[in-house]
């Protein structure tokens, strides 16, 4: 959201009407390692910002790199918006090791980020609507930075597997067989059983 009166409350507008400035980033603590900023020009840099139109978002391309952001992905000209969400999509569809087949998600193998952000501009590029959209995308950071690494990956499959599938990494009860009985003991019941014990023992 541009605001014209006062460009330095222009910034992104999150649920509830919230808005983050990029004076507001000064004021973060915890930086993140990895920020999409997608948005028309969104990666503009003030040597660049005589030509970005006013009516536009300022970038928040210098604010985020003066933080120390590690990986930043942006766009550099106009984007479709249809375009956009799709490139998203495939974007983290990736990184987060998600494949979609019919109407849904399917576990897959994460990719690392240059594969990434190699296979949505494809995705987007094939399409009509993505022609002049695909290559306004650009990465700066590290191209190998993964969401998630093989060896924790692999890790976390075999805990999975060891307790059952429970995600709280017990392993699962055993169902009674059919035509079984359960029988539960507790210490309440030893007197009770003694009593009936010592009963039977007196009539005898």
């Amino acid at each position: 959201m541009f605001d014209q009166s006062d460009p330095s409350a222009s910034g992104w507008i999150f649920t509830g009407g919230e808005i983050l400035s990029a004076n507001e980033l000064n004021r973060i603590d915890n930086i993140p390692k990895f920020v999409f900023s997608n948005a028309c020009e969104s990666g503009v840099t003030p040597d660049r910002a005589a030509e970005r139109p006013s009516q536009l978002a300022p970038s928040f391309a210098e604010a985020f790199f003066g933080r120390g952001v590690a990986n930043f992905v942006c766009t550099a000209w106009l984007v479709d918006d249809t375009a956009a969400r799709e490139f998203a999509v495939q974007l983290y569809s990736r990184l987060l090791g998600l494949e979609k087949k019919e109407d849904k998600y399917v576990e897959s193998t994460p990719e690392p980020m240059h594969r990434a952000m190699r296979m949505a501009r494809l995705a987007i590029a094939k399409q009509d609507y993505g022609v002049r959209t695909w290559g306004a995308y650009q990465h700066y950071g590290n191209p190998r930075l993964r969401f998630f690494d093989k060896a924790t990956l692999e890790k976390l499959r075999d805990d999975s597997k060891a307790s059952g599938g429970n995600p709280n990494g017990q392993p699962k009860k055993s169902a009674a067989k059919p035509g079984g009985k359960a029988k539960a003991h507790s210490r309440a019941d030893a007197p009770v059983s003694a009593k009936r014990r010592r009963r039977t023992a007196a009539k005898k």
